[in-house]
């Protein structure tokens, strides 16, 4: 990605970059404390990494935001031919931090650097995505497919609800909030999902409207 910085306020990008759907998704990579991997509920409700334009900064002294337009809710191994031209999708955030003003590197989740007072940060989140079936050519894979059922079938998979149907494209919405504390190398983060999917169109036979999940994670350490 390309991106250049006018001001503390405003920054734009484009090219291929996360969307700050959840606090993973948030640009704070590799500042976690699960080395490359996620929580089991992070990684169910997120979204993940397309293309898009993008728009970041501070428009206060503890308050950071980032919005960002995209082709999809993840374009990870999806050969370019099947990828539609549209933006519609969509993600944005805002993070407050009431105490400090920072909250350590790109906002992770460690307090490796150890502060010497107390940090805080709040963040909300939403995500919308208007997304469809796409295939590798010759496979059933979904392989860009971000939205799975409870059980962890992919939304979009044959078959996927047992009823010889199959979804062909759906809505995706997703409101995410979070909180965090770091003091003198202890760290403590929490975050709740939200989660609707409807707008189905269909082959055969599928005995659900729409969806709505939501859950949480916490996670902690001490350095």
């Amino acid at each position: 990605n390309l991106k250049y910085r006018f001001n503390k306020a405003l920054d734009v990008g484009a090219g291929i970059d996360s969307l700050p759907g959840t606090r993973s998704t948030a640009s704070n990579f590799p500042h976690w404390i699960k080395v490359d991997s996620r929580t089991m509920a992070d990684d169910f409700f997120r979204p993940s990494y397309t293309s898009g334009m993008w728009a970041a900064g501070e428009f206060a002294d503890n308050m950071r935001y980032k919005l960002m337009v995209g082709n999809n809710l993840s374009q990870l191994g999806v050969n370019a031919s099947r990828l539609d031209d549209e933006l519609n999708t969509w993600s944005g955030r805002i993070d407050w931090m009431p105490t400090t003003g920072e909250f350590g590197p790109a906002r992770g989740f460690d307090d490796f650097d150890e502060h010497s007072e107390l940090a805080t940060l709040f963040g909300i989140a939403g995500t919308y995505s208007e997304e469809d079936r796409q295939s590798q050519p010759g496979t059933e894979d979904i392989n860009n497919s971000q939205i799975r059922l409870s059980d962890g079938t992919r939304l979009f998979q044959p078959d996927a609800f047992a009823s010889s149907g199959r979804v062909n494209r759906a809505t995706y919405q997703m409101l995410a909030a979070d909180a965090g504390m770091k003091y003198r190398g202890f760290s403590l983060m929490g975050e709740y999902y939200w989660r609707w999917v409807d707008d189905f169109d269909i082959e055969g036979d599928v005995p659900e409207d729409d969806l709505f999940d939501h859950g949480f994670q916490v996670q902690t350490s001490y350095m």
